[in-house]
């Protein structure tokens, strides 16, 4: 039942239904990718998704919580049968758990995972009929969460 319910999430998701951000850049001067504001170190929080024939692949680049100046660079890969994958500043993460729930008309998939430097870091999914979102937060070995980025 909890597979079912994370596909159903997975499929709510993959539309990428959100509208874009607004913001005051013209069509001419369009907002640099990721890599590209990582390249010339322009960061600033964004986050971008890509559907794809096999997953829906979202990169989120987020300052961080802990007031070191740093940003961190993540990547979820979300395949179209419920599953999952993490990578935050280049440490890959495993899936540790998995849980779902509907909540006040909202269906709430949710993914735990530890990296392989003992971070800790969730994925959740939400779809409603409002829209649907996907959240990243990540804490480190000390258990302290250095990320939040959502789409």
């Amino acid at each position: 039942m909890k597979r079912v319910l994370l596909i159903l999430a997975f499929v709510g998701l993959t539309g990428c239904d959100n509208p874009p951000a607004k913001n005051n850049v013209s069509a001419t001067d369009p907002k640099p990718s990721i890599s590209e504001m990582i390249a010339n170190g322009t960061e600033e929080k964004t986050s971008q998704c890509t559907k794809g024939s096999v997953s829906l692949n979202c990169e989120f680049l987020s300052g961080d919580l802990l007031g070191t100046g740093k940003w961190h660079y993540a990547k979820v890969f979300i395949s179209k049968d419920g599953k999952v994958d993490v990578t935050v500043d280049e440490e890959r993460f495993f899936s540790v758990g998995t849980d779902s729930y509907f909540h006040e008309g909202v269906d709430v998939g949710s993914f735990k995972f530890k990296g392989v430097k003992d971070s800790k870091a969730e994925v959740r999914l939400s779809n409603s009929n409002s829209g649907s979102t996907i959240s990243l937060d990540v804490w480190n070995a000390a258990e302290k969460q250095f990320m939040m980025a959502n789409y």
